[in-house]
């Protein structure tokens, strides 16, 4: 089996990310991050090479600290598997995510670490161990 070379893909886009972060930003990121807007920090990350949407709301959320759901695989199949969204884009994910919850971000990056928690413990891709999941008893799924 080879390598798909993703590694050297993503070398190359986060050399090209800074570089061009340093060259429209030479404040620093911190300073970009907190003098920018969040609808506007996240409009100008998605219009880097490399950066999507999951990695433009972590960006957000984690770096810049402002209130921004990150969707990721967890995040899709807990909510799947629990009834809700499917068929959704990243967008229409992250609009109902955001419709339930208030829009703090220690709220955001809590309910995100334990959506992955339950995802990676529970709620598991292939064999999910639903008998020990502890919202068994109010998810429809029950596999």
């Amino acid at each position: 089996m080879r390598s798909s070379c993703y590694f050297r893909q993503k070398a190359r886009r986060l050399k090209r990310f800074f570089a061009r972060a340093l060259r429209e930003h030479p404040e620093g990121l911190a300073r970009w991050f907190r003098a920018a807007g969040t609808r506007e920090l996240r409009a100008e990350l998605l219009d880097y090479d490399g950066v999507g949407p999951e990695t433009a709301d972590s960006m957000v959320l984690y770096a810049a600290g402002r209130p921004s759901f990150v969707i990721d695989a967890y995040t899709r199949r807990f909510a799947e598997r629990f009834g809700a969204g499917r068929g959704l884009s990243y967008d229409g994910w992250k609009r109902l995510f955001e419709a339930a919850l208030p829009p703090d971000v220690k709220v955001y990056n809590e309910y995100h670490a334990l959506v992955v928690r339950l995802a990676k413990d529970f709620c598991r891709k292939s064999g999910p161990l639903c008998g020990g999941c502890p919202l068994n008893k109010v998810c429809g799924k029950r596999i």
